[in-house]
């Protein structure tokens, strides 16, 4: 990122991008249950957010992420997911600790390290929880569903990845159904 952001600005950004992505927008009062913080934390910090650009902010609506926070969120969303495959995939941590070490471990990784990262765990599609981890240009793979009233009793949903995501049969063509979210994001 050209510009330095705190460990506290891009918990914020990560934080509102959960939200709006679950809600649609993110509110005060859910950052403030999401983030363990005090209200008049959020407050400060909405208008700190709202001055740089990274956000719009609607008194009574919530709080939405501009094209440049959008930016920021996933990739500090890429760094905590990798960093969770790194915990399980490499130390061997349970998948139900990682949360919090990746929360810390997200902040200070570089672009270099998060890319080499990236490599030895032969590019992840999704974090030991399954969510997709975005790409270094700040794209993110929408899920593919399947709805269970298409399934026959008794029929599991079909996955064509392993745990991690990635293809079974790497070697094999496959046509990539994702559709991208943000499209046309330039690295950094």
């Amino acid at each position: 990122m050209t510009t330095e952001m705190t460990s506290q600005t891009e918990e914020f950004l990560e934080s509102i991008y959960r939200l709006q992505e679950r809600d649609g927008v993110a509110r005060t009062t859910e950052m403030v249950k999401m983030l363990s913080v005090v209200p008049g934390t959020v407050t400060n910090t909405v208008e700190r957010l709202e001055k740089r650009g990274l956000i719009t902010h609607e008194t009574y609506r919530g709080v939405k992420l501009t094209e440049k926070g959008v930016n920021i969120a996933l990739h500090v969303l890429r760094r905590h997911r990798l960093s969770e495959r790194l915990l399980t995939d490499i130390l061997h941590m349970d998948r139900d600790q990682v949360h919090e070490a990746a929360c810390r471990l997200e902040h200070g990784l570089t672009e270099d390290v998060t890319e080499n990262i990236e490599r030895v765990l032969e590019s992840p599609k999704t974090c030991p929880h399954g969510n997709p981890i975005p790409t270094n240009l700040g794209r993110i793979a929408e899920k593919q569903s399947e709805l269970l009233s298409s399934l026959c009793p008794g029929e599991k949903g079909g996955r064509d990845g392993d745990e991690r995501g990635n293809p079974r049969n790497p070697g094999a063509h496959q046509e990539d159904r994702s559709q991208t979210k943000y499209a046309n994001r330039g690295s950094r």
